[in-house]
C-alpha cells in the first residue's frame, strides 16, 4: 500500500509539473503574438521640448514616460569640455579610439540594415500628426522658403512610410507660416504597433549577425 501511494504521489507531482510547463509555454507563446502599441508624442514651444512615450499591451498594463530635453542640452558643451581637457592632457588617443567605435557601430547599423528592414515593414502605423508652425519675423521671404523645405521633408517622409509600413490611416501633416513674428513651435503624435515575437527576432538575429561579423575578424 506504502508503494502504490508513493507511486501516485510521484505520478501527481510528473502531472503538476507538466501542467506548470504546459502554462509556461502557452504564457511564452501568448506573448510572443501580442500586440505592444506605443503612442509617441513630442512637442517643441517657446524652446521647450517635451517627449512623451506609452507602452500599452493586453490592453490593461500601460508604461508611460515623459522626459525633457533640457539635460540633453546641455550634454555637448560638457562633451566638448571633455575632449578639450583629453587633449590638453595629451590623450588624443583616447579621443580617436573613441571615434573609432562610433565608426564600427555605423557599421553594424549598416550590416543590420536589411533585417531591420524586414521588421520595420511588419510595423503598422495607425496615427500620424506632425503639425509646425514657423515664422521668421519682417522675413517672408525665408518663411517661404523654409515652409516649403519642411512641405518637402515632411512628404518625404510621408512617402518612406507608405513605401516601407503597414500605414492604416493618412499621415495628416501640416505647416503654418507665420510672417509677424519669429516662431518654431511643432507637435508629432504618432502611434505604431508590432508583435513581441517580431522584434525579438530581429533582436536576436542582429545579435547573431554582429557575433558571426566578429568572429569572421578574429
Amino acid at each position: 500500500m506504502e508503494k502504490n501511494s508513493k507511486e501516485v504521489s510521484m505520478v501527481n507531482w510528473w502531472v503538476l509539473i507538466l501542467i506548470i510547463l504546459a502554462v509556461l509555454v502557452l504564457l511564452m507563446i501568448l506573448l510572443l503574438c501580442t500586440r505592444i502599441y506605443i503612442s509617441i508624442s513630442y512637442t517643441h514651444e517657446k524652446d521647450n521640448d517635451l517627449l512623451t512615450i506609452q507602452l500599452q499591451f493586453w490592453r490593461f498594463i500601460r508604461i508611460h514616460r515623459q522626459m525633457s530635453f533640457d539635460d540633453v542640452k546641455e550634454q555637448p558643451a560638457s562633451f566638448q569640455k571633455r575632449n578639450q581637457d583629453e587633449e590638453e592632457n595629451g590623450e588624443q588617443s583616447k579621443v580617436f579610439h573613441r571615434f573609432q567605435k562610433v565608426k564600427n557601430r555605423f557599421e553594424s547599423i549598416k550590416q543590420a540594415f536589411p533585417i531591420a528592414k524586414e521588421f520595420v515593414q511588419k510595423i503598422r502605423i495607425s496615427e500620424f500628426y506632425w503639425s509646425t508652425h514657423i515664422g521668421i519675423e519682417n522675413d517672408a521671404a525665408i518663411t517661404g522658403v523654409i515652409s516649403g523645405l519642411l512641405w518637402s521633408v515632411k512628404g518625404s517622409l510621408a512617402g518612406l512610410m507608405y513605401q516601407h509600413m503597414n500605414v492604416l490611416a493618412p499621415p495628416q501633416i501640416n505647416i503654418q507660416p507665420n510672417f509677424q513674428r519669429d516662431l518654431i513651435n511643432t507637435h508629432l503624435q504618432c502611434m505604431l504597433s508590432f508583435r513581441i515575437g517580431q522584434a525579438m527576432y530581429a533582436i536576436l538575429q542582429i545579435a547573431r549577425n554582429q557575433n558571426q561579423n566578429e568572429q569572421m575578424k578574429e
